[in-house]
């Protein structure tokens, strides 16, 4: 083994080191306090120029507890904005759906909420924020997701803004790295501040 594939093959060690910690810790959350964080992270999410400036957002559908964004949807929708759910495909990814009511989301593929079969997608690139789930974030922008690279492969060259709503445990000081294939997040906000990622790097 090189040292390349060493140094790779320890840099994903850690990410499932990293994602198995704290993805029992989320679980292990009591549901008031999802709810109550949920509400702080997305009041702090509302005020961001990055929110006030996306005619086009897209949102993740929570589960296992997440931070919710049913309050995001419903104040981006009051807010005239156009919001995007991701649908899962056969063929492996993920496609970015108009939503105009959360009634319009069945249960898909992994038992999370998406848009229906049939309704139609659009390009990432065409997006002006995209909100991404995960497990781990650090303060330079990287993610830890569930391990199969859809956002990652998705929103791969978008120029939008990528953002992460995120319990505060769950950002780490600590540089998780980017492999090739991973995206930087641009900005992750918590229910005690906002990070911002430089985007020259």
């Amino acid at each position: 083994m090189s040292r390349t594939d060493a140094a790779v093959h320890q840099a994903r060690e850690k990410k499932e080191t990293l994602r198995a910690k704290l993805g029992a810790a989320r679980k292990a959350m009591l549901l008031s306090d999802v709810r109550a964080l949920s509400r702080a992270i997305t009041r702090a999410f509302l005020v961001l120029p990055e929110y006030a400036g996306a005619g086009r957002i897209a949102l993740y559908s929570g589960v296992m507890n997440e931070v919710s964004t049913k309050e995001l949807f419903e104040a981006a929708i009051k807010d005239g904005k156009e919001v995007f759910y991701p649908r899962t495909e056969k063929r492996g990814g993920i496609t970015f759906c108009r939503v105009g009511s959360l009634d319009e989301l069945v249960s898909g593929r992994y038992g999370i909420a998406e848009p229906a079969p049939g309704m139609p997608g659009i390009e990432a690139s065409k997006l002006d924020c995209a909100v991404v789930p995960g497990l781990v974030f650090d303060e330079l922008g990287a993610r830890v997701g569930y391990g199969l690279g859809y956002y990652d492969a998705a929103l791969k060259g978008a120029d939008c803004i990528k953002a992460a709503l995120a319990y505060d445990f769950q950002v780490v000081s600590e540089d998780i790295g980017l492999e090739p294939h991973d995206v930087r997040l641009d900005v992750i906000v918590t229910e005690k501040r906002v990070v911002r990622v430089a985007r020259e790097f």
